[in-house]
């Protein structure tokens, strides 16, 4: 329509037609492409031929010949499928592109699952920080030992957590200490080291602690039991003195 009141052969309109051939390389597929550029090149030469025959009249003082029809027809038509072809190229490279993203955000949103699943399902509370220094995540194992939830510690630093922390210390060093849980003095062996991104640019801390209560009952256990062994060696040898 708007060709045919652009005055047809001499429309400023006819540009539309190639709007179309890209839409359709953008919205759906190469094959689409093609299909447009066909349905475009019929209409135009439809309408073309309506004035040739003057079958349709439009009001123009501009007199066309039968050579400037043909040449309108064959270059429109050869500017379509051009179009067409190269709309049809940039389709395929985007769609594949796009198939490789969507297949790395797949792999990607698999391997973040993985390892939450997997620090998840550690024994030992973990925990990390942004590079303020405030809590981010805090795993299942460490709300079980601390007795607080995610949202009890998000936002704070660790030293409001675990009061024992020396910063004077650096974070690959070991740091034992107590903290109170429920109204229990509980003892917690912690290392903090630096979280980096792929990059290796640091974006936070990691923390990783345990309960030394079994531990600590352990060691004081095996020292009972050295301290009685060592008494009855005493004893012995001095049973074996006094006997002499």
């Amino acid at each position: 329509i708007l060709v045919c009141l652009g005055v047809g052969v001499a429309s400023m309109f006819s540009f539309r037609f190639p709007f179309s051939i890209i839409s359709a390389a953008i919205i759906l597929n190469r094959m689409a492409c093609y299909i447009m550029a066909t349905l475009s090149s019929i209409f135009y030469g439809v309408l073309i031929d309506l004035q040739y025959f003057k079958i349709i009249h439009l009001t123009t003082s501009l007199i066309f010949t039968e050579k400037d029809f043909f040449y309108n027809i064959f270059a429109h038509m050869t500017a379509f499928y051009l179009i067409a072809f190269l709309s049809g190229v940039l389709s395929a490279k985007l769609h594949k592109v796009t198939m490789s993203l969507e297949e790395r955000d797949t792999v990607l949103s698999d391997l973040k699952a993985f390892s939450k699943y997997v620090i998840e399902s550690m024994p030992s509370g973990v925990f990390t920080t942004g590079l303020d220094r405030n809590i981010v995540t805090f795993n299942t194992s460490a709300q079980l030992i601390t007795k607080l939830s995610h949202d009890d510690v998000a936002g704070k630093k660790p030293e409001d957590i675990f009061p024992f922390i020396d910063h004077s210390k650096r974070h690959t060093e070991r740091i034992e200490g107590a903290m109170k849980i429920d109204r229990k003095n509980v003892p917690i062996g912690l290392r903090l080291s630096n979280l980096t991104d792929a990059s290796g640019n640091s974006i936070g801390m990691i923390g990783v602690f345990q309960d030394l209560t079994k531990l600590k009952a352990m060691e004081a256990e095996v020292k009972r039991k050295e301290k009685w062994t060592a008494i009855g060696e005493l004893t012995a040898s001095m049973a074996h003195v006094l006997r002499t």
